[in-house]
């Protein structure tokens, strides 16, 4: 979460009631994932600025509908829809191929196992079909 306060762009207000909650929400189903300020990955942006688009060091990925995309985004940012076949994910970020994800380890045809320990070829992003 963020902290009131000032950047070089203008002032940083708390998010509101229903912001808080939807972190809290995401933060106690993902409790490994941290989660960053928005002043931490502005200063995040400006160390990878001198990298390469390529480099793999800062992927940001935005799975906002089309519509929302469109009007504003941080910069970037790559849009994908988190229920689009995983290949398709890959060809729009294709970084993601190469650092220690799911997908990688797939890839690399290691072994996978679904639900019941049994050994699948498949890896899926979450989504509600699955």
């Amino acid at each position: 979460m963020t902290d009131s306060g000032s950047t070089e762009e203008g002032t940083v207000s708390s998010p509101g009631i229903g912001m808080r909650l939807c972190i809290a929400g995401i933060s106690a189903k993902f409790p490994s994932v941290p989660n960053i300020s928005t002043a931490d990955l502005a200063q995040l942006m400006k160390n990878s600025s001198g990298q390469s688009a390529d480099s793999g060091k800062l992927v940001i990925l935005d799975t906002r509908p089309e519509e929302e995309y469109s009007i504003s985004r941080i910069p970037g940012a790559t849009r994908v829809d988190y229920t689009d076949e995983v290949n398709n994910i890959l060809e729009a970020v294709p970084q993601l191929a190469s650092i220690g994800s799911l997908f990688k380890w797939a890839n690399e045809n290691r072994p996978l196992v679904d639900e019941k320990g049994e050994r699948t070829v498949y890896a899926h992003p979450y989504n509600a079909v699955y």
